[in-house]
């Protein structure tokens, strides 16, 4: 998530994306971690005021206040949570293709972990979400969404009880892509119109899926149904439009967008954070996404 941090508040540790304020001229070679505090004073040097910071890809040890030893304990819950997660990920696409139910259980156990770590502390978390298996995206892709909504919604102060609604949703919301044909899901190239059309049924199946699953709440049935709307009504399955996109399926268009653009796969590279920011930017701008929430991500 992109924030604007005064220079005053900047840390080793933390990864700059850009200048937001400054009295005099400088700017950024490239994007990058501070690794140290010479950094800080030779950006202060050059009058920068403000800079944006992109808290997914923070260094865990910013932390001045945590032993070494809490630091490598969460770095250790995080990496049990997010392997669990695609297990359960396995798990869930295994039935839902078999046509059995989905056993809910479980997914509420994982997700409320994620909450309860990202509650704590969500460094750690988010730098699992950048160690990725090129060749899991279909099971990385839904836990990745999941961690970043949690995080999304932490940072907007939501109650604890309704990010982990919003991360259930998020974790469940692309379990209909099981049921797309291998030949069109991992498809290297671009997809035909055909394919396409093919593939956009993907949200009915997971729609389907969730509704008939037993102790889901209506949050989380939402979130998942609205994950490819957008404000101008071009959006699939329903074509929802503008303030009928409630503020929950607006932020999770923006995750699964993001993560779309930032996970390597077998066929191509992730592009840079920085990148994908300026990408869902422009997004916002032909009134796909909300403007006002891509610059609070």
């Amino acid at each position: 998530m992109t924030v604007e941090k005064q220079i005053t508040e900047l840390c080793v540790g933390h990864y700059v994306t850009g200048i937001a304020k400054q009295s005099g001229t400088f700017s950024l070679s490239a994007p990058g971690h501070i690794r140290n505090d010479k950094v800080i004073k030779h950006l202060i040097s050059k009058e920068v005021i403000s800079v944006f910071i992109d808290e997914s890809k923070t260094l865990p040890q910013i932390n001045k206040n945590k032993s070494k030893a809490q630091i490598s304990a969460e770095v250790k819950l995080a990496k049990e949570i997010f392997s669990e997660s695609k297990n359960i990920q396995k798990d869930l696409f295994s039935n839902a293709l078999s046509g059995t139910t989905v056993d809910l259980k479980p997914v509420l156990e994982v997700t409320k972990k994620t909450v309860d770590a990202i509650f704590n502390g969500p460094d750690s978390l988010a730098c699992m979400v950048n160690i990725r298996e090129k060749d899991e995206y279909l099971l990385e892709h839904s836990v990745a969404v999941s961690v970043y909504i949690t995080i999304f919604a932490y940072h907007l102060k939501m109650s604890k009880k309704v990010v982990h609604h919003l991360s259930i949703g998020a974790f469940l919301h692309d379990i209909g892509k099981i049921k797309i044909p291998d030949e069109i899901l991992n498809k290297h190239g671009k997809l035909t119109d055909e394919e396409f059309t093919i593939m956009k049924t993907h949200a009915n199946h997971s729609i389907k899926i969730i509704r008939k699953t037993p102790g889901i709440s209506k949050l989380s049935l939402e979130i998942a149904a609205l994950h490819h709307e957008k404000l101008n009504g071009e959006g699939y399955p329903f074509q929802v439009a503008g303030k009928d996109i409630h503020k929950y399926g607006r932020m999770i268009a923006i995750c699964d967008i993001f993560d779309a653009l930032t996970a390597t796969r077998c066929y191509k590279d992730g592009f840079p954070h920085n990148k994908a920011f300026s990408i869902l930017r422009e997004l916002a701008k032909s009134n796909h996404l909300d403007s006002k929430l891509v610059d609070q991500f």
